[in-house]
């Protein structure tokens, strides 16, 4: 039997049980390629046959998911809704680029992107970005919300009312019938063509909720009606439900989108990615567009819509003329990578201890609150590394340390008050100190003392909660900390800080002087290689900093000075102090005086680094943090402070003196 060499034999199903999924698992059944479902219950919901090979797995587990794509070509990855979808993702990815997977179709979400303005956009442009990166054949499906969803979701209440409600008020959304999305979703996984493109999956037209009741009325032959409810009303009816703080979120935002219209568009790629056009709700087809039909007509009137190329009576992939497609046909992007070459690569990073992702690190991380309401991303097991970000940024800083350090400590990397997704201090001009307090609340639930890393603010931030708060701190380390500023700098850093406020306090387009100043300080006028994918990085989160919070934080950095000499005289706990060799304004002179004055202090100067030294040269801040880690449990098994002792100290500290704060 004739099989084109990049043909899938088998392809995995995930969330095989869902709408898309099981549309697709029926589609794939019916062609001579073997479908492994894979979902919890997927032995339940689906009868094994001849082509269908259902298997339970837990997502969650990357190993025993692992094992169940032994032996798949392909991939179709959709993963939970769910805060640590990127991380799952991210995982999922691995494992079927370790099990040989060739080819991986993305189920993505409708506007996804970095800079999307909502929640699920984000955390799922992660995961496209895991996929883009994996060195396998990758295509992304972003359908807008589903027709069937009006059945699933609101069924009920039209069932015994005839009526259903949504805070959506008159926007229209371009609903996709979750069939179509399937056969794009058939189409990427079997035929050439579809590698590194992402599709906008919408249906032909965008209604409002007063059209879509209508339709629904003259499907059902009884008048159904629409109500638009107040946005607090919709929250309080969902959590009252059960439903998680974070799902509640994540379907408001996405309310409040499609109430802006933003979720109108209207895309042709259901056809472009499946050969035919898009259903309408009634379930009648939209006409191909105009371009697509000429010359065709007479084409399709024999034969029909080309949808899908069929198999001939011997399995061989053929065209609409029934000749077999040749093995050398034009495809986007090159043959992908033997398997033994992609187990090669993988094993090779494992031993290297580097993340699978060779591209983009910076990707949104799935974030909790904080019993003080922070956005907190937490990660693995064992003693716990607080990692504190600088001004203007947020917790994706340390993507790379959290990905290197997360088999051995548990992780709590928070967006700082007023930066990311936490809220701003109740303070019109809040201290260092003030920041200090609010991340001492988030350290108060861990049982024991942390290491506490901080990059610039970050660093400031952690050593005054070394000083302050010694009970609640096992280990120090500080990035690119200042001290004692010269007149200069403090000059310097004073008038950036006046000119950031002004500008936003004139609501100026400031996108340069919010992110190309700050940008070009940390890495130069024309970064290349990975520093130019930091920066890109950093740029994306300076614009899209709180146009209060950041300003407010950096006044706060411009009027701090560091901690004082007797502060860091009294630390009794291991200290690091890094910096670049290439720093301008956290220099190497500060980090060795700090670590001169510390008791246990040590300085470390990371040769050819700038300001950004985390993400720039991962390896070596890494290596600190692993050091510091493995000191602090040392440190502890030898000579454990009483508690006694360290609450008086921090009581001190905290109620003043020349130990106070920042």
């Amino acid at each position: 039997m004739y099989r084109r060499a990049d043909e899938p034999d088998r392809i995995a199903v995930t969330g095989a049980t869902g709408l898309v999924g099981g549309a697709l698992c029926a589609r794939l059944a019916a062609q001579d390629v073997t479908v492994r479902p894979i979902a919890r219950s997927a032995t339940a919901s689906l009868a094994a046959g001849p082509r269908l090979e259902p298997v339970d797995r837990d997502l969650h587990d990357p190993r025993a998911t692992g094992e169940a794509l032994a032996g798949c070509d392909a991939l179709f990855l959709l993963t939970p809704l769910e805060e640590s979808m990127p991380e799952v993702g991210a995982r999922l990815v691995e494992a079927a680029v370790d099990a040989g997977v060739r080819r991986i179709v993305r189920l993505s979400a409708f506007g996804a992107g970095d800079a999307a303005p909502n929640t699920l956009g984000r955390v799922h442009r992660s995961v496209e970005e895991a996929c883009e990166a994996s060195g396998v054949e990758w295509t992304v499906l972003r359908p807008n919300s589903f027709m069937q969803n009006f059945a699933t979701y609101c069924g009920h209440e039209i069932r015994a009312d005839g009526v259903f409600h949504m805070p959506q008020g008159d926007g229209a959304v371009s609903v996709v019938d979750a069939r179509d999305v399937a056969a794009v979703a058939e189409q990427a996984l079997l035929a050439p063509g579809h590698a590194g493109r992402v599709y906008e999956l919408t249906g032909p037209e965008a209604l409002p909720n007063t059209a879509i009741a209508e339709a629904l009325g003259a499907a059902t032959g009884r008048a159904i009606g629409y109500v638009d409810v107040p946005e607090s009303q919709a929250r309080r009816a969902m959590l009252d439900a059960g439903l998680p703080p974070w799902l509640t979120q994540v379907i408001m935002e996405l309310y409040a989108m499609s109430k802006a219209g933003a979720a109108s568009r209207v895309s042709a790629d259901v056809e472009r990615g499946g050969g035919r056009g898009a259903r309408r709700g009634d379930g009648t087809r939209c006409p191909l567009r105009r371009r697509a039909r000429v010359g065709r007509a007479a084409r399709d009137a024999r034969r029909g819509p080309p949808a899908l190329a069929h198999r001939g009576d011997h399995g061989a992939l053929r065209d609409e003329q029934g000749r077999c497609r040749e093995p050398g046909e034009r495809r986007r992007r090159a043959r992908p990578l033997p398997r033994a070459c992609l187990l090669r690569r993988v094993r090779a990073r494992a031993a290297r201890r580097l993340p699978l992702m060779s591209g983009p690190r910076w990707s949104t991380l799935a974030r909790s609150r904080s019993a003080g309401g922070l956005a907190v991303h937490r990660r693995g097991a064992g003693p716990t590394l607080l990692l504190l970000h600088g001004v203007g940024l947020r917790a994706e800083c340390w993507h790379a340390q959290i990905r290197a350090l997360e088999s051995r400590c548990a992780i709590l990397a928070p967006d700082l008050p007023g930066h990311g997704e936490s809220a701003r201090l109740s303070l019109a001009e809040p201290s260092i100190g003030d920041y200090t307090d609010r991340i001492a609340e988030l350290l108060a639930e861990t049982q024991d003392p942390a290491c506490v890393a901080g990059h610039s603010m970050g660093a400031l931030i952690a050593l005054d909660l070394a000083i302050r708060y010694p009970e609640r701190c096992a280990a120090v380390v500080a990035l690119c900390a200042i001290f004692q500023r010269s007149d200069e700098a403090r000059r310097a850093v004073a008038a950036r800080a006046a000119t950031l406020s002004e500008t936003l306090a004139a609501e100026t387009d400031a996108g340069v002087d919010l992110a190309t100043a700050p940008v070009a300080r940390w890495f130069g006028a024309s970064p290349s290689g990975a520093e130019a994918a930091a920066a890109a990085a950093c740029r994306r989160w300076l614009l899209a900093a709180d146009r209060t919070g950041y300003p407010v934080a950096y006044r706060a950095f411009a009027a701090a000075d560091g901690p004082t000499e007797t502060g860091l005289a009294g630390l009794r706990i291991p200290a690091l102090f890094a910096t670049g060799a290439d720093d301008r304004n956290s220099t190497s002179e500060m980090a060795r005086r700090m670590a001169a004055l510390a008791p246990r202090g040590r300085c470390a100067i990371v040769e050819g680094a700038g300001h950004m030294v985390q993400m720039t040269h991962a390896a070596a801040v890494d290596a600190m943090l692993a050091e510091a880690v493995e000191d602090m449990g040392r440190a502890r098994a030898a000579a454990p402070v009483p508690d006694s002792r360290a609450q008086a100290s921090g009581e001190r500290a905290r109620n003043g003196g020349e130990e106070g704060r920042m």
